[in-house]
């Protein structure tokens, strides 16, 4: 049976980094039995 994960990225926090290691980092969870769910954050503008 597969762990279940929310993973969760703010796209536009810090420096902008993970872009480049982020399927990397799923994989290796992947790999642990992990079902993943990926949730990016969004901004909003109020009107």
């Amino acid at each position: 049976m597969s762990k279940k994960m929310l993973f969760i990225i703010n796209p536009k926090a810090g420096k902008q980094q993970i872009k480049n290691t982020l399927l990397q980092i799923l994989d290796i969870f992947i790999k642990e039995d992990y079902d993943i769910n990926v949730y990016l954050t969004q901004l909003f503008a109020l009107s």
